[in-house]
């Protein structure tokens, strides 16, 4: 007899392998019981491809944040200018109304002035920035 796991149940079993539910996936797995019929193998892809992407975007931010920190090669122009470079893309972006663009906009922000006060002191063209 062959079982039909509901998304439901993929979703535990992808999320949270240890659990009992996932356990006993595993083991109709093991014995060759489970089938998928083509909407719930589309809404698995979905959310590996979301899971995907999402990873993705934190190791693009990890990046980010790891060239205008304190451990980044770059001298202080350089992490002007590519905090200048995330801000503007990133306000681009927030402003044609991207979600995660927006979340991230106040933390961009700050990096660009921080930035452009290392580089610029109190003086006008900080301002300009501010």
């Amino acid at each position: 007899m062959y079982i039909f796991p509901d998304t439901s149940i993929w979703i535990t079993f992808f999320n949270n392998p240890q659990s009992a539910i996932a356990e006993k996936l595993y083991s109709l797995i093991e014995e060759d019981r489970i089938t998928i019929c083509p909407p719930i193998y589309q809404e698995i892809l979905q959310g590996t491809k979301d899971q995907f992407a999402g990873f993705a975007t934190s190791l693009k931010s990890f990046r980010q944040s790891l060239l205008l920190g304190s451990l980044s090669p770059l001298d202080s122009n350089a992490k002007y200018a590519e905090a200048r470079a995330q801000f503007t893309d990133i306000s681009r972006r927030a402003q044609i109304g991207d979600a995660s663009a927006i979340e991230q906009l106040q933390s961009v922000s700050e990096a660009f002035l921080n930035a452009s006060r290392g580089v610029f002191a109190s003086g006008d063209a900080y301002n300009s920035d501010f």
